[in-house]
């Protein structure tokens, strides 16, 4: 078009049309140019045309990431005009803009296939070099070809079918076409496919269709999409692509969702939940396996009864009704306590002054009262003793002469009946026990005296017109004397009477399942303790009013902070506030308290966020649900509160008052403070206290809006005469103010009276002064300081309690890590003080007076819930240390832990027979602790390696605290505790049961009761296996069995399980490898330690999946990068984030931190490098090519820092010095997208890896690549070095971490060691078949390097062999140090001539040999020179042979002798340093090279016109014989150099460290082999290839011919000779796989590893496996047979089938293989573990893959292939499995997919994706075929004897006869039914369960039980939370169903088949990946206990085995044994 008009040719009639309305311009002549400058001009336009395009295609559209496939169809109906390609010249046909729209997306894709299509034809467009102009040509003449003619195009089915057929992955489907309508055959083509692709191999396939014919552009509105990921467009535009290219990144849907975490947005939330609906069946949860914990509350029954005479009626309440009640109350999580204070103690003892209090005091903290009345009416005080204080105000009033008895029932019950009415009980008994009674005991029992009987009737009367429950005149009758007490009995009404008042009481108080009112007791509990501190609170009203004001005054969110030092008050005041605010009458405050450690529960952060969340909910009606992650309720509470300001009206106020947030639990960093919004909501107040100067404090002043602070400081001193005051008023005290006696001023002029804590202490100690007139006195002696005053109180206390209950029980306190319930201390008291052999109780009245005196000292308990005794403050248990716990009486503290470990203990384990069958959480979180501390390591690892210990741990969820357990931390240890912990962390007993834990963590956390499974399939020599299966043998329960366990530790030492962050898409080691971090797809950074598995920090902020991840310095930051386009620097030690760093445009896949932590480098795919500073995240720099067009994938940093190491998806590496901001490198040899990449830790070498698979070695120095390593057949996402370099491992999308050597190099084979001492030296013969070595004894090996058992051995010389050679075929040569030389023949081992040449005057220090001759030297500086052909070497004479000269000239021993190519030069090197030329036809010097190297020479050798010398200064250096002058130094060994070998440009060397490495002519070094372990002294290297082509040129070949070079590196060899005895031949450019690990079910994206070895990685499965060192994958377990290999085939198993008796079943696989296993290894014993055997491998074909299998009954076996043939074979144990025949089943050679045998036994029915079922009877004869479906036929079940089902992937049924049919007969369906389904499932496998009824498994998850009479959907259930793959049943009616999902388990069910089916869920398994088949059988046992393998299964399920056989994704074959517990 521009060279028409440059040329003038085009006129004005002949321009495109223009739109209406425009003036039309004329066109002036143009004169035509000259050639040249329209040449010039056309070019300019051509390439300002590309450059739009290039703009359009790399610069303004995201790249299009994974792998896509674009269509083009090129068809004659796509060549009219497109109407939408304005702007592209003249008008362009729809398929000129199809190609350029094709080529502009293939382009813009980081892997792209693309095909042009007509009508039957189709082809691969292949790019060239050149523009997309130049390529758009190409294929518009291909196009022409393709389609000649008027034939219209149409999608090509075939290559759609073999992308299903071959399972190739792609993640992008474009189809650029005309207006194609979805319901032709073409479009239900393609919709057909994309179900089927979706379904076989990615479920997350795009699709999109452009259609370019339409008139407009944009969203296709004639066509509605079908499925979420179908995407229709019209219209060209380049914005489609970047339509695309954004639709098809899920991280851009992530980033929408995420954006306001990312920038503080207000999110409006949907509910993630379907709304049910009565179309859809009720789903009745599974059995889930799951720990369960509940909130436990605390009842306490108070016993109220006179003294002497209720003795029995005591007992029998304390003895069996409150153990009952105990037992009942425990299954609703309540702990019961009685509170009898008359127990234990004697009547006069009751009369203390203090017993009334002590009562009073007790009944308030009690829920429920019992009353007991006889005849006796009580002791009396003559006035009621009680503390002036308002509580105990109503006793001032009342009647005096009462008794204590009826005192306590008026203060229980009779002061308010109404509310003491159902709490409240009283029990009367019969006056006519009175007659029963001897006289001599009748006096306990009667009236003191009539007035005391008058007021006991009236106290009755009172009781019974109360309305309050009474039981009157309950039976009771005399027993007589017992221990020294009156006793009655005939108590049982009594009893029961007692027993179901108190239980109907509490069920309707404390219902069973209401756990979420632990919420509402909460609330109360802190509005409780809200209530009890503001009351107590004065003065500072200032500080109130500004802090009033502050919370006023905001009209958008504030955020205030009160701080003030330990002790200051800051609790009394935010609780006073909060009440000012409840108060307050100018605004209306809606207030959410929330005090730290006042109750249980409130110091974890989920904790206090779930309850605002359901307290917002109930107070403002918030229609939302709460969340149960941290993660999303980090977020979701700020919409929460919100809402709630929205519903709670104009002007009003939330707020939430947060005391004490340095108290809590560091768990999801919430002392970070990240769980604020940066961003406070309009309407809501929040006040946070914290202590001064702590990091609470510290983060709230580092947000961008620091917090408004209010300093509570010191009291001034009217604050503290007011609290002074108000502290004494409550017990009707004060302090004398007057001038002469101002009592006040003494005690607030004391040093800490500025400490609340101290006047507090202070007051109380006047309270209890009780001498007025000495307080002044007692005022001036009060200590004037904190810690001597608490000093004295505990003085004063000891006297009043006992030195030893005191100390005792506040040491208790003080060593108890988490405080100590009552019952706890209790119990703990008494095992203190109870003698030997005698346990001795401590009276309730004793216990309740202790605890009331130690109030002063704890926090304030909440008598709702079963609050812990803490102590309050640091300095109350600074103080209990200095006093009981410092110098000698420090020693006791491992007494008083091993006293509450055995408190403990005997929660755990009741019985005490280390059953550990309790349920106290605690106490199992306790015990070990405990332990520790007591130093009870005998015990403390016998509980940890207890396996009931474990499994109840698990069973209560603690699975995380158990590896704490075994892992304590040992910081904040002194050094010899630290000593003794560090010894029990590594013993090996506490070693396996921690790797046992950590290796099923994620099982343990998920399904705890699978704990005991998991233990029995340990492996069989295992302490763990053998006590689970003496366990099961005592005990059975129901489980799974893994038969064919390979008896080795599992690889997996521990697995983090998915949670709600999704697939972990990337992972990160910290330096000192103490944490590791994780990345996720929903935007969630968490940092885990690496010993426990246990999340310290969760980071959340960015608003797309994390793709990468570093540490940053050792543990200092963390640094994420993300797909929104931003990287956040996280504060490891804060728990905050730094910054983020924003640079990049587009989503940044990669980020690195060089060593230092001081610099961080990011690419992204816009294509730059950014490099930020590490410290603040500054941006320091951006790199970018100036020509570059392709994004960046990945970044590493060179071990030194500063250079770094960008992959980028056009297939290149290259290297930048960051410091001086210049690109050094650039490498190229990938042919896909550069996915990973790493430095080797020496730095001379770049690993990384591809999207074909493929991974290169590169050099650091030269740039080029050195090798290649292979072994994955998908993408490598990751790899890493381990910190060593030992090793490298691979993560790949197929499943797969691969760990290979650090370096290339595989050893081939390996020879001795042997008892002949060193191997000293070897030689190789011209035919590579055969080596000679020489051992340091003198002994000589020939050894065939191709059969192990050929080796001939000969003792040749007397002294070490010096070196060895092949002379000929027939002869060889050695040499010894002794100056011997030999030239021998072996005619046999026995049988050998030799002769021997003249010895050397000194011994010989080196031999060299070549065709011509050989040379010889020795120590005294002496070169003989030999002939190489003599007669003489054929007599057996000593001076036959003489040398052809002698040459001397070094002033040193010489060590090294080459001869030069030439044959005609010598060289020789010396311990002087020099190197002597030497010429062999005059015998002269030739050169002399002096000072050579450092130190001595000790090895050479010459390749050409080059020398090679190898030195003890670790160096080598190459030289240029041809100018006899040095070329470069090679450096990199660590040791001497010992031995060198050149040979086709290629240098191996050996050193004094047993190293050998190998380099390239240029100097470049290659690989580091790790030979061996002692000094290498010989080396050879033998390249297979002519002399005419230098090794070192491969490489070069490689990159310009593709690979093509004549030597292939595999024929490559080393041989090395050591002193530890072995020779090796080495592979040195063949990578060496050391193990590969197995055990994820999706793609495996990232790895690392550790400084140990081990490996880390993670996977779009959403967890994190840590992996064993690889050093110990291989190590089998000592004295266990071999069992089967686990990975069977190596692609996903197809089908398995058993054989009719069930020994034998076959496997098939998409490798093409079938394989015959045998199960009888175990010896078929009832209680045998059995096995697996291999027993053959049949290799069905290796062009297609086999879909189904079948065991016939007459031992054949039928095998359906990819191709539509069933190939059947016989099978005999004795032999291979023969082929029979291949039958062709006439179904369009589609995939087989189902074989069964019919019902009547006589036909195979054969099912495919022909939509058909084929028949075939015993003549393997094809009989009939079945038509009636309309899709892929995928199951079959026919156990009928006259008709069969058959399930369609359209999810139909159909039923036809298949008896009696006519040969090549065609069936029709009798039946054709559509079983009611879950929306969007596709029914995918059946089974027949019981007589009448069909099991369908379909996408989702779901079963449903199909009625075969009514043909209905009768049950729906959810049974995984992926698709049901497989399924199979054992027994008939009530018979058990297996299923097998994607979800990688396999679970068992009682199916009971009524008029109302159910499913009853019995076991479960985790498989190690995907299940992708199941077979099953039933194997009675014979009389004599032996397996049968008769067919009669007549016997019960219960005397035989249940076989089930799993195979899955990756190959694997688990052969398991269900057992169920009888």
């Amino acid at each position: 078009e521009i060279e028409k008009v440059m040329k003038g040719e085009v006129k004005e009639e002949q321009r495109p049309p223009q739109g209406k309305g425009k003036r039309k311009k004329k066109l002036k002549p143009v004169k035509e140019l000259p050639k040249s400058a329209t040449e010039q001009l056309l070019k300019q336009y051509r390439n300002a045309l590309d450059t739009a395009l290039k703009i359009a295609t790399c610069y303004n559209v995201k790249p299009i990431g994974g792998s896509t496939l674009i269509l083009c169809n090129v068809g004659s109906n796509m060549r009219h005009p497109c109407t939408t390609a304005r702007g592209l010249g003249k008008p362009r046909t729809v398929q000129e803009v199809g190609i350029l729209l094709g080529l502009m997306c293939k382009y813009s894709c980081e892997q792209c296939s693309t095909y042009v299509y007509g009508h039957e034809k189709f082809a691969e467009v292949s790019l060239k070099e050149g523009t997309i102009l130049h390529n758009m040509e190409t294929v518009l003449a291909d196009a022409a070809r393709l389609v000649p003619g008027e034939q219209k195009g149409a999608v090509p089915t075939a290559l759609l079918a073999s992308m299903l057929v071959e399972r190739k992955s792609i993640d992008n489907l474009v189809l650029l076409t005309d207006a194609m309508n979805l319901e032709s055959e073409e479009g239900r083509n393609v919709m057909d496919f994309l179900k089927k692709y979706r379904h076989l191999v990615n479920p997350n396939l795009l699709f999109v269709s452009v259609d370019l014919s339409s008139k407009s552009t944009g969203v296709s509105g004639t066509i509605t999409p079908t499925h979420k990921n179908n995407i229709h467009l019209a219209g060209y535009s380049d914005q489609i692509l970047r339509f695309i290219a954004e639709r098809g990144d899920t991280g851009q849907l992530t980033y929408i969702e995420n954006i306001d975490k990312a920038f503080n947005l207000k999110e409006v939330k949907v509910s993630a939940l379907l709304s049910t609906s009565s179309a859809i069946p009720s789903l009745v949860p599974e059995k889930t396996f799951l720990a369960t914990t509940s909130h436990w509350r605390t009842i306490r029954v108070f016993i109220s009864s006179t003294f002497r005479d209720m003795h029995g009626e005591r007992d029998l309440l304390t003895r069996f009704v409150f153990p009952e009640l105990r037992a009942r109350a425990h299954a609703l999580h309540i702990q019961l306590y009685e509170v009898d204070l008359r127990w234990g103690v004697t009547e006069e003892e009751s009369r203390s002054h203090r017993a009334l209090s002590i009562c009073l005091n007790e009944i308030s903290k009690c829920q429920y009262f019992v009353g007991l009345l006889g005849q006796r009416y009580g002791w009396i005080q003559d006035e009621y003793h009680c503390p002036d204080s308002p509580e105990y105000d109503w006793l001032k009033g009342y009647p005096s002469g009462r008794s204590i008895t009826e005192v306590e029932m008026y203060h229980a019950a009779l002061c308010d009946p109404d509310k003491a009415n159902g709490k409240a009980f009283f029990f009367f008994r019969n006056k006519s026990l009175l007659e029963e009674v001897p006289a001599e005991y009748r006096e306990d029992f009667s009236s003191e005296s009539p007035a005391t009987a008058e007021k006991m009737e009236r106290l009755k009367s009172e009781i019974r017109t109360s309305g309050l429950e009474v039981y009157d005149n309950y039976p009771a009758k005399w027993l007589g004397e017992a221990e020294g007490r009156a006793m009655v009995g005939g108590l049982e009404d009594f009893g029961l009477r007692v027993l179901h008042n108190l239980w109907n009481a509490i069920q309707k108080d404390f219902p069973e399942g209401e756990q979420g009112d632990a919420i509402s007791q909460a609330t109360a509990a802190h509005n409780s303790f809200l209530e009890t501190h503001s009351s107590s609170f004065v003065g500072r009203k200032a500080l109130l009013k500004s802090a009033m004001d502050l919370v006023q005054e905001e009209s958008d969110g504030a955020l205030v902070a009160a701080s003030g030092k330990s002790g200051s008050g800051k609790t009394a005041f935010m609780a006073t506030l909060a009440q000012m605010c409840m108060d307050s009458t100018q605004t209306k405050f809606y207030v959410l308290p929330h005090f730290v450690s006042a109750v249980p529960d409130s110091t974890d952060i989920v904790s206090v966020l779930t309850r605002f969340c359901h307290e917002m909910k109930r107070r403002f009606g918030v229609d939302l649900e709460v969340p149960e992650g941290y993660s999303d309720l980090a977020h979701t509470w700020v919409e929460f509160a919100e809402k709630s300001v929205a519903n709670a009206g104009q002007n009003a106020k939330l707020v939430m008052v947060i005391d004490g947030i340095d108290l809590l639990e560091d768990k999801h960093n919430a002392r970070a403070m990240e769980w604020l919004p940066e961003e406070i909501p309009k309407g809501v107040v929040i006040v946070l206290s914290a202590v001064e100067g702590g990091s609470c404090l510290a983060a709230l002043q580092r947000r961008k809006v620091p917090p408004k602070v209010v300093v509570v400081g010191a009291m001034d001193i009217s604050d503290k005469a007011e609290m002074v005051r108000h502290q004494l008023s409550k017990h009707r005290k004060t302090l004398d103010e007057s001038p002469f006696n101002n009592q006040m001023k003494v005690l607030l002029t004391k040093k800490d009276a500025n400490n609340p804590l101290y006047l507090h202490l202070a007051c109380e100690e006047l309270r209890v002064f009780g001498m007025f007139e000495q307080v002044m006195t007692f005022l001036r002696k009060l200590p004037s300081l904190l810690p001597a005053l608490l000093q004295e109180v505990l003085t004063r206390m000891e006297g009043e309690l006992g030195a030893e209950v005191l100390s005792t029980s506040l040491v208790l306190l003080c060593l108890a890590r988490n405080g100590l319930l009552e019952c706890e201390l209790t119990s703990s008291l008494t095992s203190f003080f109870s003698k030997e052999g005698s346990e001795v109780m401590l009276p309730p009245m004793a216990i309740a007076r202790l605890l009331r005196s130690l109030q002063l000292f704890l926090q304030p308990t909440n008598q709702n819930n079963s609050d812990l005794l803490t102590i309050a403050h640091r300095d109350i248990k600074k103080a209990i240390r200095h006093s009981y716990m410092k110098g000698v009486a420090s020693d006791k503290e491992r007494v008083f832990h091993a006293l509450l470990a055995g408190y403990f203990k005997s929660q755990v384990d009741p019985s005490g027979e280390g059953l550990y069958d309790g349920t106290d959480e605690r106490a199992f979180c306790e015990l070990p602790y405990h332990l520790m501390a007591a130093g009870a390591w005998k015990e403390l690892e016998e509980t940890v390696c207890n396996l009931n210990f474990v499994i109840s741990k698990c069973r209560l969820g603690l699975a995380h605290h158990f590896l704490e357990d075994c892992s304590p931390s040992t910081s904040d240890l002194p050094p010899g505790k630290a000593r003794d912990v560090s010894r029990f962390i590594q013993l090996n007993s506490v070693q396996d049961m921690k790797s046992f834990v950590s290796r099923n963590l994620h099982i343990l956390i998920t399904s705890p009761a699978l704990s005991l499974q998991q233990a029995v399939n340990e492996p069989s020599s295992s302490a763990i296996a053998k006590r689970a299966t003496e366990m099961v043998k005592k005990s059975p329960v129901p489980l799974f069995k893994w038969l064919n366990n390979p008896n080795e530790v599992s690889s997996c030492q521990m697995t983090i399980p998915s949670s709600t962050t999704g697939p972990v898409l990337s992972v990160a080691l910290s330096q000192d490898d103490g944490l590791f971090a994780t990345g996720s797809k929903d935007c969630v950074v968490k940092v885990f330690e690496l010993s426990t598995g246990k999340e310290v920090h969760t980071f959340i902020g960015h608003a797309a999946g994390i793709t990468s991840l570093c540490f940053v310095g050792k543990r200092r930051a963390l640094c994420s990068a993300s797909l929104d386009g931003t990287l956040s620097l996280w504060d490891l030690q804060e728990g905050h984030r730094i910054t983020t760093m924003k640079g990049h445009t587009k989503s940044v896949h990669g980020c690195a931190a060089d060593p230092s932590g001081k610099v961080i480098a990011s690419v992204s795919w816009d294509k730059s490098i950014q490099v930020w500073n590490g410290l603040d995240g500054k941006r320091i720099a951006t790199l970018k090519v100036r020509d570059s067009s392709t994004p960046l994938n990945c970044v590493a940093f060179h071990p030194e820092g500063q250079r770094i190491v960008v992959g980028s998806w056009d297939a290149k590496l290259t290297t930048w010095d960051t410091l001086a901001q210049k690109r050094l490198k650039t490498m190229k040899g990938h042919k896909t997208s550069v996915q990973a990449c790493a430095y080797a830790p020496s730095g001379r070498h770049i690993v990384s890896s591809a999207l074909d698979g493929e991974v290169k070695v590169w050099s650091t120095y030269t740039g080029s690549a050195v090798g290649s390593i292979t072994g994955h057949y998908s993408p490598v996402h990751s790899l890493a070095f381990t910190p060593t370099g030992q090793y490298l491992v691979t993560a790949s999308s197929d499943k797969l971490v691969k760990v290979w050597s650090g370096t290339l190099g595989k050893l081939g084979a390996s020879i001795g060691p042997t008892e002949f001492g060193y191997a000293t030296s070897v030689a190789l013969c011209q035919s590579r078949r055969r080596v000679i070595v020489g051992y340091h004894d003198g002994h000589v090996q020939i050894v065939s390097l191709q059969s192990d058992s050929q080796s001939t051995i000969l003792k040749i010389h007397n002294s070490p062999v010096l070196a060895v050679a092949f002379v000929n075929t027939t002869q060889m040569m050695s040499a010894s140090v002794d100056g011997s030389i030999k030239v021998w023949t072996v005619k046999s081992a026995a049988n050998q001539e030799y002769i021997e040449l003249p010895k050397h005057t000194a011994m010989l220090t080196c031999v060299v040999w070549q065709s011509k001759g050989f040379a010889s030297a020795s120590e005294d500086m002496v070169i003989h020179v030999w002939p190489h052909k003599d007669p003489a070497y054929k007599k057996k004479t000593k001076d036959g042979v003489k040398p052809l000269a002698t040459l001397r000239g070094h002033t040193a021993k010489i060590s090294c002798l080459a001869f030069a190519s030439d044959g005609y030069r010598l060289v020789s090197g010396s311990h002087d340093c020099s190197l002597i030329i030497w010429d062999l036809l005059s015998y002269k010097q030739l050169k002399v090279l002096n000072a050579c190297h450092k130190d001595w020479i000790s090895c050479l050798d010459i390749s050409m016109d080059y020398l090679i010398t190898g030195s003890n200064d670790f160096t080598l250096k190459i030289w240029n014989l041809r100018t006899d002058t040095e070329k470069t130094t090679l450096t990199g060994h660590t040791s001497a150099v010992s031995s060198v070998a050149f040979s086709q440009g290629c240098i191996v060397s050996g050193a004094v460290d047993g190293s050998v490495k190998v380099w390239t002519q240029k100097g470049v070094e290659i690989t580091t082999l790790h030979c061996h372990k002692l000094r290498v002294n010989a080396c050879l290297l033998d390249v297979k290839k002519k002399a005419s082509t230098q090794w070192a040129d491969i490489v070069e070949e490689e990159e310009e011919e593709g690979g093509s070079s004549k030597i292939r590196l595999q024929d490559v060899s080393v041989i090395t000779a050591s002193d530890d005895g072995t020779v090796g031949v080495w592979k040195p450019f063949v990578p060496n796989e050391v193990a590969t690990l197995v055990g994820h079910s999706d793609r495996v994206v990232s790895v690392a590893a550790t400084g140990d070895n081990k490996v880390l990685s993670s996977s779009l499965d959403g967890t994190v496996k840590l992996w064993a060192p690889p050093s110990l994958l291989t190590a089998p377990s000592p004295g266990l047979k071999k069992k089967s290999t686990v990975a069977a085939h190596t692609g996903p198993v197809t089908s398995a089938s058993f054989s009719e008796n069930g020994r034998y079943f076959v496997s098939s696989g998409r490798d093409g293989h079938l394989i015959v296993w045998d199960t009888k290894e175990g010896g078929g014993k009832e209680d045998d573990e059995g096995g697996l055997e291999k027993k053959y491998v049949i290799n069905v074909s290796d062009e297609t893959a086999i879909g189904a299998v079948f065991f016939v009954k007459n031992m054949s076996i039928a095998v359906g292939t990819d191709k539509g043939f069933v190939h059947v074979y016989k099978f005999s144990p004795e032999e291979c499995p023969t082929l029979v025949k291949a039958v062709d089943m006439q179904m369009d050679r589609q995939p087989i997919t189902k074989i069964v045998l019919s019902g009547d036994n006589n036909c195979l029915l054969v099912g495919s994706w022909s939509k058909q079922v084929a028949g075939m009877d015993r003549q393997r004869n094809v009989v009939f075929h079945m038509k009636s479906h309309s899709d892929w036929v995928v199951d079959i079940s026919s156990t009928d004897k006259d008709a069969s089902f058959s399930l369609g992937l359209d999810n139909e049924l159909c039923q036809w006869k298949h008896t009696n049919v006519p040969k090549s007969h065609e069936v029709q369906a009798v039946g054709k039914y559509k079983p009611s389904t879950q929306k969007d499932g596709l029914l995918q496998v059946m089974c027949d369960v019981g007589s009448g009824y069909l099991a369908l498994g379909d996408s989702n998850g779901y079963v449903f039980l199909w009625n075969k009479a009514t043909r209905r959907t009768t049950l729906t259930r959810k049974l995984h939370g992926r698709g049901v793959v497989a399924m199979t049943t054992i027994g008939e009616d009530d018979c058990l169903l297996v299923t097998g999902s994607s979800d990688a388990t396999v679970k068992v069910w009682r199916v009971v088949c009524d008029y109302s089916p159910s499913l009853e869920q019995l076991g479960l398994y985790y498989c190690q990946s995907c299940v992708t088949t199941l077979a099953s059988c039933y194997r009675p046992l014979a009389e004599d206990g032996n397996i049968t393998d008769d067919d009669d299964d007549s016997e019960s399920e219960r005397d035989g085995k249940i076989l089930i056989v799993a195979g899955d994704s990756l190959g694997h074959i688990t052969l398991l044994q269900w057992s169920e517990a009888v």
